[in-house]
């Protein structure tokens, strides 16, 4: 049987990373999915995104992966970007906004935060109302199972049983209306 593992937010956490990955290692995993926020906040971005593309299935972006390595940024002299080099600054606006696929018949939809965009957020501990989050907040998590333009899905594509996504570092598994929600982190 194939062992797979989603990480999320790993934030150029080096040290953090090397721990996942040895312990993925020690439990046979055979496939890594990355949820993004792979840079930023930690002092080792190009280090850990070479490692992360060096080892995993998918990558994919998270939106401090995208504030850093967008074109306009580069004008801002970011430290984590000049750390990064604009090779890796390119590679990391092509990655993908999401990743799906078929696993025991159920269809997996990973994404950063939502499926409308790299900053929403569902929290299923609090609410983010009355806060700067609460423009971007969703309130249902029926939400995050949505076919939506921006990862080019329409309402005639299957919905996926299980979604999983990471941006607010709060580990979680939970069941809801019989589907599957997964929040990792590193």
């Amino acid at each position: 049987m194939e062992k797979l593992a989603i990480i999320s937010d790993v934030h150029a956490n080096l040290t953090a990373l090397h721990a996942v990955l040895a312990d993925c290692k020690k439990r046979q995993v055979s496939h890594i999915f990355c949820l993004g926020d792979s840079i930023l906040k930690c002092t080792r971005p190009a280090e850990v995104m070479d490692c992360l593309l060096g080892v995993c299935d998918v990558v994919l972006m998270g939106n401090s992966d995208y504030a850093i390595c967008r074109p306009e940024a580069k004008e801002k002299h970011f430290w984590t970007r000049e750390k990064l080099g604009e090779k890796r600054a390119n590679q990391i606006m092509e990655l993908p906004v999401f990743h799906e696929f078929y696993c025991s018949g159920h269809l997996i939809r990973l994404f950063h935060a939502s499926p409308y965009g790299l900053d929403y957020i569902f929290n299923p501990m609090f609410s983010n109302r009355n806060t700067i989050y609460s423009g971007v907040e969703h309130m249902n998590p029926m939400d995050l199972f949505a076919n939506t333009s921006f990862i080019g899905k329409t309402s005639e594509d299957p919905v996926p049983d299980v979604v999983g996504y990471g941006h607010i570092h709060t580990p979680c598994l939970f069941r809801y209306q019989n589907k599957t929600i997964l929040i990792p982190v590193v």
